[in-house]
């Protein structure tokens, strides 16, 4: 990230769980939290241990106004009615 200095060289942040290493979430978080671009990736936000209630609580602490992309791992049978269950886990967020 030194080396890509033009402003539009961005970081997206991709929800693995690699973000939970080391000194954590939080800290891992702020070490890329001025280069954010206007993308976000979650995976299914009710499958897996992935705090991404603490991870919206740190984006809204920033005033981040960009997207939230969801990146379906799974072949639901009704697509739809993942999506409307996604949403709803969403807006359940704290």
């Amino acid at each position: 990230m030194d080396v890509a200095d033009h402003p539009n060289a961005t970081v997206c942040w991709n929800s693995n769980d690699a973000d939970l290493h080391g000194q954590g979430l939080e800290h891992n978080f702020n070490l890329v939290k001025d280069r954010f671009g206007d993308t976000v990736h979650v995976r299914e936000l009710n499958q897996g241990r992935y705090p991404y209630a603490k991870l919206m609580e740190l984006y809204v602490g920033i005033g981040y106004t960009g997207w939230w992309l969801l990146e379906a791992r799974g072949r639901p049978k009704d697509v739809i009615a993942a999506m409307i269950e996604q949403r709803h886990v969403f807006e359940r967020l704290p």
